[in-house]
């Protein structure tokens, strides 16, 4: 078997080679001839072209070339600067094609013939497999299937209930004995293939084809021959045998189960709980015609629909080892719907009827009509014709009439579907009310005979805001026809009319916003949102505004224009507005003004003529500069402490104000005046100041500070002085020489040319020996000074044959420094003096800069050249005149179109 195994895949592997081999050739066939003609820009466009040429030999491929005015030389040309041999390539092409030709028409000429099976893996066929339910209405459950839904095999723990008295022991199960009283005894004995277990000391006991109540008065006999008082009366010794283990059981669940096959279950196992086991039946098995197979023998039938429908498990019987439980397929379905307690298809017997399928869906509910229930019925196989039209027919049974009769029966047969209609909805002695009343509903008319009773007493009276100039009644009579009448509701009330009620009567009682509307009005404008209220007799304009706005509150009073508001009356007859004034001084006026529905009243803000917020703004440092209110009489002063006074740093005696005069003739925005602060009065020492500034709406204070006014400069000097410390600076302008002599003067080994200064971590250039004694404002705070030192070595780096570190020799420049470092390479970019004060200073043929201790030498090397550049530009350079002559050849087609 290896040897055909490794046979076949070799074969497999030869023909996925020889096809990819085709797939090659094909597309380099393509892509040649499409680099040739310059057409294809797309792999897309390459396929349809090769598609279309459909060359089957060499001259059909110079021909095609010939065509789009390529010859052969210039083919075989333009092949061989892509690196492709023309006539190999094209006979390897043909010869493939030819080969994929004969394979093609051989495997069409066998299409009927079955060279290999494929394996196909069961989940990708599981999809197509279809149950029989799928063939029934997809909204009807199948009846009784839904037991097996809440499985508990489904984690193979057995249920196996209570152990009775008639159980019959076998090989496998486990007992425990215990004996307690006068004599003691603790056993667990397995019966063992024999059926015996094993007593120590006493002997071998037979206990297998006995039942458990048999084998407790056996066992009590064996035993009471070695245990005293065990058989003695009174009893002295007490005997408990109990199963602790029971034998497992093979039984097999074939046919219509959702894991056919052997299963392992409880030696009590029933039917029942073999069925849990297997997973549940599906809905394509029957749950009617359960059958047991014990020695080739059926032994029972089980009609799970007992089970199902009564709880009734006495058809259940325990199983034996080897047992088969086969479960056939569903013997037939009827549809039953409609007005009925449970909804479902169910699986009957031959010779059921309705009177079963009933039972089965427990029983009819109050609400179905049972004198008219519809069976439809499939035309049975031996009555179909061709000439046949409906394959489905109808049949109205009367239920009523088969109960009566129970000789009588309705047989149902497969495929049927019932249809139980429900009861009329109409209902006898009843009569509704419904609108504007305090119960609507429905009444019995033999308690509420007329209107104004079913008013009163049955809808508990109307609800307020009734129209009482009209009710409706609608009456349909005994044959169906509606009528309506209509009456005047005040004269139904006072005893005038008298109406007298009807079966199926509705009257209507209509609210006045149905008839007239809701009556509201409005009020808008300063202090409040548009708001609507329900209108009222006697709701005055003040009523109004006293429920819209918070009117004896102070922010009100001071801003709302109490001169004006105005009131907009509804014109019924023209459907316009009429304005008038009023005033909010004149209360009386407005409390004896009464809105009618639809006014409106609209209030105003003084807001209209004058500032209603004056503010002003305070900048510079305070502890809060911004823009404030502005209070009446308020001064300059007062506006300081209104932005919490002065910054430390501020100048405290003047201030700036900027008073707003905006001129667009003359393009000015305001006017400035420099104002002396009397700090006795801002600090309370006097109650008005000497000069006093009273602000206005829309001034700008200006405070303001010296530059740099706290702050204390504090400067490092490090490096060759005596005494290397921080030092603060008195003034702005300070000189080298004075930070140097304050610390102690130089060392020995100082050097100015070296020196630099620090500045946020970068070096600042500065010649500090041309500077050294001129007084200085460069430094500032945070700045650290280094003095150079001759004890700084110099180095040479970069392009040099050897990169060293030398001591500073005095008045050496950087030639010799290179000549002592052997030297620079031959490709010289440049070369640098970078001096330890910061300065840069170039080598040449002329300049040979003098190095001071710390400098650096730096050399840097120019970049090696890439190699094979002149073959990249030659190859960016076909790239480029192949696009070029392809965008020609689109512009030269297209303007031949």
């Amino acid at each position: 078997m290896d040897w055909k195994r490794s046979t076949k895949k070799n074969t497999i592997m030869k023909n996925l080679l020889k096809t990819k081999k085709v797939r090659n050739l094909k597309s380099t066939i393509v892509c040649l001839f499409g680099l040739l003609t310059m057409h294809a820009q797309t792999e897309q466009d390459i396929a349809s072209e090769a598609n279309r040429l459909d060359i089957s030999s060499r001259q059909e491929a110079i021909t095609a070339l010939s065509n789009r005015g390529i010859s052969e030389a210039q083919a075989k040309q333009m092949a061989q600067i892509r690196g492709i041999d023309f006539e190999a390539f094209l006979q390897d092409y043909l010869n493939a094609k030819e080969s994929n030709s004969e394979a093609v028409s051989k495997k069409t000429a066998n299409t009927e013939v079955a060279t290999e099976l494929e394996v196909v893996p069961l989940d990708s066929v599981a999809p197509v497999l279809r149950e029989p339910s799928e063939v029934m209405p997809e909204t009807k459950a199948f009846f009784g299937y839904a037991i097996f839904e809440n499985n508990p095999f489904g984690q193979k723990e057995y249920l196996v209930g209570n152990i009775d008295e008639g159980y019959i022991l076998a090989p496998g199960d486990e007992l425990r004995l215990t004996v307690f009283g006068d004599n003691n005894l603790e056993l667990v004995a397995k019966i063992d293939l024999n059926g015996n277990i094993s007593v120590p000391n006493i002997g071998v006991f037979f206990a297998a084809g006995s039942s458990f109540a048999t084998l407790k008065e056996r066992l009590k006999l064996f035993l009471g021959k070695y245990y005293s008082g065990l058989l003695a009366d009174p009893t002295r010794t007490f005997l408990d045998v109990s199963l602790t283990q029971i034998r497992p059981v093979k039984v097999s669940v074939l046919g219509n189960v959702n894991t056919p096959g052997p299963h392992l279950v409880s030696g009590m196992a029933t039917v029942l709980n073999a069925l849990y086991a297997s997973g549940g039946i599906r809905t394509s098995g029957t749950l009617r015609d359960v059958k047991v197979y014990r020695n080739n023998k059926l032994i029972k039938s089980i009609d799970l629909y007992d089970y199902i429908t009564q709880g009734n498990i006495d058809q259940d019987i325990r199983l034996s080892n080897n047992d088969i439980v086969f479960v056939g397929p569903r013997g037939s379905s009827v549809v039953l719907e409609g007005a009925v307690k449970t909804s479902a298809t169910y699986e009957l017997k031959a010779k059921e009827s309705l009177k079963d399928l009933f039972a089965f869906s427990g029983g009819l509910p109050a609400s179905a009509s049972i004198k008219n229930i519809n069976v439809a019925r499939i035309t049975p196989f031996e009555a179909r014709t061709q000439q046949l039209v409906y394959d489905r027919f109808l049949t109205t049974v009367d239920y009523a009439r088969l109960q009566k009769s129970p000789r009588e029966a309705f047989p149902l047969e497969d495929g049927d579907l019932v249809t139980v209609q429900p009861i009329l909805e109409k209902q006898k002695n009843e009569v509704f009310v419904v609108g504007n009343v305090n119960a609507p509903g429905r009444y019995a008319l033999d308690v509420f005979q007329d209107l104004k009773t079913l008013i009163h007493t049955g809808a508990k009276g109307l609800l307020p805001n009734t129209y009482l100039q009209k009710l409706d009644l609608q009456r349909v009579d005994a044959d169906g026809n509606p009528s309506f009448k209509t009456y005047d509701l005040s004269s139904v009330l006072n005893g005038e009319v008298q109406v007298s009620l009807q079966e199926n009567d509705t009257v209507r009682i209509y609210a006045l916003e149905e008839v007239e509307g809701i009556k509201t009005v409005q009020i808008s404008g300063f202090g409040t949102a548009p708001k609507t209220v329900f209108w009222s007799q006697n709701l005055s304009i003040f009523d109004l505004i006293f429920q819209a706005v918070s009117f004896e509150e102070l922010d009100f009073q001071a801003a709302v224009l109490a001169s004006r508001l105005d009131l907009k009356s509804f014109d019924e007859v023209t459907g316009l507005y009429d304005l008038t004034q009023y005033s909010l001084d004149d209360l009386e006026t407005l409390k004896s003004t009464f809105l009618s529905p639809k006014d409106e009243v609209v209030l105003y803000t003084k807001a209209v003529t004058q500032a209603l917020e004056p503010t002003f703004q305070i900048l510079g440092p305070v502890v809060n500069p911004g823009e404030y209110p502005l209070g009446k009489g308020l001064y300059v002063e007062d506006a300081i402490l209104m932005a919490e006074g002065f910054l430390e740093r501020a100048d405290k005696t003047t201030v700036h104000i900027n008073r707003l005069d905006r001129s667009v003739q003359n393009g000015t925005y305001s006017k400035m005046v420099i104002h002396a602060l009397d700090m006795d009065y801002l600090l309370g020492l006097k109650e008005s100041p000497a000069v006093p500034y009273v602000l206005q709406n829309h001034d700008v204070i200006t405070t303001f500070a010296p530059i740099r006014a706290l702050q204390v400069p504090v400067v490092s000097v490090r490096g060759e002085v005596k005494f290397p410390q921080n030092v603060v600076l008195e003034k702005d302008a300070i000189s080298i020489k004075n930070l140097v002599e304050f610390v102690g003067g130089f060392t020995k080994q100082a050097n100015l040319e070296s020196s630099y200064v620090l500045r946020d971590s970068l070096k600042m250039y500065i010649d500090l020996k041309k500077n050294y004694a001129k007084a200085s404002n460069t430094l500032q705070d945070k700045d650290i000074l280094v003095i150079g030192s001759n004890l700084a070595s110099v180095k040479t780096s970069g392009a040099v044959q050897n990169p060293t570190i030398f001591n500073w020799e005095k008045g050496k420049r950087a030639k010799y420094y290179l000549n002592q470092s052997g030297g620079t390479k031959k490709r010289i970019e440049s070369r640098v003096v970078l001096q330890a004060n910061g300065r840069t200073q170039k080598i040449g043929f002329l300049k040979n800069p003098k190095i001071h201790p710390g400098a650096e030498i730096l050399v840097v090397e120019k970049p090696a050249k890439v190699a094979g550049e002149r073959g990249k530009f030659m190859d960016d350079f076909v790239r480029i005149f192949g696009l070029v002559a392809s965008a020609l050849s689109t512009v030269v087609l297209a303007s031949q179109l």
